[in-house]
């Protein structure tokens, strides 16, 4: 009974540590050694107000064969800015299919000045709340309007997080940035200002460069108005190893996992961005305008862009069964301390301008592996040793005398016979 019993309690703590080697293995922890951080630099979605350029109403209807009537230029001024949020107020139309809308609103786009010191292009991208121009982000070229209107399917090379120096025992000297996002280092950049300047008005984004857009932190630009702001980064990071991990252990995703059907690489708000999708195909029977056309689903018409809008309360979050996992990587943007300055009608400066300057950060999140295969090798080889009185080494050895050595012992007997 003894035996037996302690037989028992070493399989009971072996699967108990086989679950947490599998499960259990990533653990996150605070790092305060600023001095080697490489904080990541914010992109930027600038999304205006008044997306649509009036003189362009006239051609392009008529190249659509579409009526240019005060209720088409107002029902594709609502689409340029539609969201989950006013989609109960789509007016009646039904001039121009479905399939058509996203073109349309590609050709009817105004061009409009932006600067800013972040990036040096913008492009145009479909998003949850309207067309918008995306500037410095690396992912959301997967929902640009040229993109989605020529079905592309093409995965382009992402660069990666920049790695600490500390972390790959290497100095900052030696570490290649060309291939990597670019960032902030503390010597460098602390107090550096950025901003962003332009003549439309418009919604302001700051996101992760390496992760879809998001409606939460948006700021309005308006003309004549200069916002300066501290910016205040959140960053978590990953230990090296953590990428070479399967994704049950490390419970986070990269750009390169897969499973996503509209997108061709992995973020989180990709994810839940699909998973809203996948409500919106179950209670309304179609998929918005501005997603990837999905086979056998058609695109939301008048009446299913209305039920959307009454099933937005569900579309808000994404439910628990979305089972999105979080970036490894990850970095939020926070901002404090806003002050506004809004200038004199009449000025020579037509312009609004949003300044940010970086209050960087003194500890950042790393994550990390605590629980690898030579723990879960020592725990049982200590399970052993408490209730069998052997270890690890022992079993091998039972293991080898079984086996191998039995198998080398019965062929030598055989050949002395012949």
């Amino acid at each position: 009974m003894f035996i037996l019993g302690a037989l028992a309690s070493l399989i009971f703590v072996s699967l108990t540590s086989w679950y947490r080697y599998q499960n259990e293995a990533i653990v996150m922890y605070w790092d305060h050694q600023y001095e080697l951080f490489r904080l990541v630099k914010p992109s930027l979605l600038i999304c205006p107000t008044n997306v649509l350029q009036e003189s362009k109403f006239p051609a392009t209807f008529k190249r659509y064969g579409i009526k240019d009537t005060p209720k088409a230029r107002a029902f594709f001024h609502f689409l340029s800015n539609v969201s989950y949020a006013n989609m109960i107020d789509t007016p009646d139309y039904d001039d121009a299919s479905p399939e058509l809308w996203l073109r349309i609103l590609n050709d009817l786009k105004r061009e409009f000045y932006y600067e800013t010191t972040l990036s040096d292009t913008g492009i145009w991208v479909a998003t949850e709340n309207g067309l918008c121009v995306s500037l410095g982000n690396y992912v959301l070229p997967y929902a640009s309007l040229k993109y989605l209107l020529a079905s592309n399917w093409t995965v382009s090379p992402l660069p990666t997080y920049p790695p600490d120096s500390l972390n790959y025992q290497m100095s900052d000297t030696m570490i290649d940035d060309s291939k990597y996002i670019p960032s902030y280092t503390y010597d460098e950049d602390h107090g550096r200002t950025e901003f962003v300047r332009t003549d439309a008005e418009a919604m302001l984004s700051i996101l992760d460069p390496m992760d879809s857009y998001t409606a939460s932190n948006r700021y309005l630009l308006q003309i004549l108005e200069l916002q300066n702001v501290v910016l205040r980064i959140f960053q978590i990071d990953i230990a090296k190893g953590i990428d070479d991990l399967p994704i049950h252990r490390r419970k986070c995703g990269f750009p390169w996992d897969k499973g996503l059907k509209l997108w061709p690489i992995y973020s989180f708000e990709m994810c839940v961005t699909e998973c809203r999708s996948r409500i919106i195909g179950k209670k309304c029977a179609c998929s918005p305008h501005f997603l990837r056309r999905i086979p056998g689903v058609p695109v939301c018409n008048v009446k299913q862009l209305r039920c959307i809008g009454r099933i937005k309360e569900s579309l808000e979050i994404g439910p628990p069964f979305c089972n999105c996992l979080q970036n490894c990587n990850k970095v939020a943007y926070i901002t404090g301390q806003n002050r506004t300055t809004r200038l004199k009608e009449g000025s020579p400066i037509n312009t609004t301008s949003f300044k940010m300057t970086v209050d960087f950060a003194k500890s950042k999140y790393k994550r990390t592996e605590w629980y690898t295969f030579g723990g879960f090798l020592t725990s049982v080889g200590g399970a052993a040793g408490l209730f069998l009185g052997c270890s690890v080494l022992s079993f091998v050895e039972i293991l080898y005398y079984t086996t191998l050595h039995l198998y080398i012992y019965i062929r030598k007997n055989k050949q002395k016979k012949k």
